[in-house]
């Protein structure tokens, strides 16, 4: 299967900056190389993952942000499951039927942001 990032066609033009939500645990570098991008910004609301990201990318053209976004600003719980590409502020919910060993591992109370004020603080608003 292919990643949709290796769907680009070649020749495509450089993008100024690639915005990453939701980076996650595992993060492939490798099919970021593949895009014409002078600049990355990666967003990851887990402060461990976070951290975690800033240690394995030392490039200059990558850039981590701490932040976890949701729809509105204001505390959210932020819920680690044991099975991390899961983690996020929602439950399982559904989920459960797909992921039946899915627990819940832990929580931490988070101040969210919004899409549009990450934007605007990073000076990305066009």
């Amino acid at each position: 299967m292919k990643h949709l990032l290796t769907l680009l066609p070649e020749n495509t033009p450089a993008f100024d900056i690639v915005l990453h939500v939701g980076a996650g645990p595992v993060f492939q570098q490798s099919l970021y190389k593949q895009l014409p991008a002078k600049n990355y910004i990666l967003v990851e609301g887990d402060p461990e993952v976070a951290e975690r990201l800033r240690s394995q990318i030392p490039q200059a053209n990558y850039r981590v942000i701490e932040c976890l976004l949701a729809v509105e600003k204001r505390q959210q719980t932020f819920r680690r499951f044991s099975l991390p590409s899961l983690n996020g502020i929602f439950s399982l919910g559904a989920l459960q039927e797909l992921y039946p060993r899915a627990r819940e591992i832990g929580t931490l109370s988070l101040e969210a942001s919004t899409l549009p004020e990450l934007i605007k603080s990073l000076n990305l608003d066009p």
